[in-house]
């Protein structure tokens, strides 16, 4: 199926495989599912050595990747996931974003984790 959302959820298992790496490393925390069953193009991380404003920072000024990080209008969700009152980093990957952008978020997201542990 070549629909939009068929593109945002390739490109949202892309990411998800790449940050399962580094859940099981110890260095972010995946919020929500592990798969794309149920899902739309949004993934939300919580890096667990870095607050989340500074990770979301430093891939901004760093690499250039803008994110939306905080409680995303929902405090009440953030405290039944455990992630309150810092929020969580979110990624939303859009019919636009291709798989070497997703490869560059990686890159960005792993280098940040791994030099802060």
């Amino acid at each position: 199926e070549g629909s939009v959302l068929a593109h945002e959820l390739q490109l949202t298992e892309r990411f998800l495989r790449s940050m399962e790496t580094l859940e099981e490393e110890g260095r972010l925390r995946i919020i929500g599912r592990h798969d794309t069953c149920q899902r739309v193009g949004v993934v939300s991380v919580l890096p667990l050595h870095l607050d989340p404003a500074e990770f979301a920072f430093r891939l901004d000024e760093e690499y250039g990747i803008a994110t939306r990080v905080g409680l995303h209008c929902a405090p009440s969700a953030h405290r039944i996931l455990g992630t309150w009152p810092t929020g969580t980093v979110r990624f939303s990957f859009g019919a636009f974003n291709t798989a070497v952008e997703i490869d560059e978020a990686v890159q960005a997201v792993t280098a940040i984790c791994r030099a802060e542990k």
